[in-house]
């Protein structure tokens, strides 16, 4: 009898020292560990942060990570997903199994509005020396307010950028430190969706304005003779019309783009400029409201 109590007692002791190494593990997607931070930087020296302060337990009896800054304020994974807690009711925040055009949450309302998030598409890019992958995460908060926000969120990184869209505006924080699971990180050396080839001198500017109402103008700029392509694609990455397809001078150029036969939505707008010796390729988001 007291073999198999000393079995039971062992038994207890392994599952409950299983359960805290399931609960600290590093998320394949989503790093989680009480110490975590991440710093973020605007261009004009505006800073952002996220931290993870804390586990608990919460009237549900599931253990959650009790965040400060730019996360809600509590947050846990199962899987591949990360959820987040508001109203006694858990809502998906992260979606890692969800594909490009997906709407996974929009059941939520905030102060009368109606909060939505999904994910627009995947992509990679390098981030503190290491190539990621990448998803583009969106969340829309629809009546008075009326903010268009986008996560990035690099594989084992977390949130690689931030960028928000109220009243026309655009507000983007990228990553330049980082203390994951004790390991500290430095800037990364990019966080754009797509990486430039060669020519620095080469630029795409976001369109403005941003967000538009049917029309908007894209500028960008050839330091030398190129074959330029110009094209606006949806989120699932299907072409949907052509802007500019020719060989153009060097200089600075202008195109309006009017989206009338568009629906609202997020786009993008990619240019590849050819010369003789460079190449160079980018693509900015852009939103289109009717």
């Amino acid at each position: 009898m007291g073999m198999i109590r000393n079995m039971n007692r062992k038994s207890m002791i392994c599952l409950i020292v299983f359960a805290e190494l399931a609960f600290s593990q590093d998320l394949p997607f989503f790093p989680l560990h009480v110490g975590d931070r991440w710093t973020y930087r605007s261009p004009w020296g505006d800073s952002l942060f996220i931290s993870i302060e804390q586990e608990t337990v919460l009237t549900n009896n599931l253990r959650y990570f009790k965040t400060r800054g730019f996360l809600p304020e509590y947050i846990r994974s199962e899987g591949s997903i990360v959820y987040f807690r508001s109203d006694s009711s858990d809502y998906k925040y992260f979606d890692f199994t969800a594909s490009p055009g997906d709407t996974f949450m929009r059941s939520l309302t905030i102060y009368g509005d109606t909060l939505i998030r999904g994910l627009c598409c995947t992509d990679s890019l390098t981030i503190f020396q290491q190539r990621k992958k990448i998803w583009y995460f969106y969340q829309d908060l629809i009546g008075y307010y009326d903010v268009i926000s986008f996560e990035d969120v690099a594989e084992g990184i977390g949130i690689a950028a931030i960028t928000f869209y109220p009243a026309g505006n655009e507000y983007r924080y990228t990553l330049r430190r980082a203390i994951i699971n004790g390991v500290e990180f430095s800037e990364p050396t990019s966080v754009e969706h797509n990486d430039v080839i060669g020519f620095m001198e080469y630029r795409l500017t976001q369109n403005y304005p941003n967000p538009f109402n049917l029309q908007t103008t894209i500028t960008y700029e050839l330091p030398q003779k190129s074959l330029v392509s110009l094209r606006i694609f949806n989120i699932l990455g299907d072409e949907m019309m052509t802007l500019v397809n020719e060989i153009q001078e060097a200089g600075q150029k202008q195109v309006s783009f009017r989206g009338t036969s568009l629906s609202t939505g997020v786009y993008y707008y990619r240019i590849v400029a050819l010369s003789a010796d460079h190449s160079f390729v980018r693509t900015r988001r852009m939103i289109l409201l009717k």
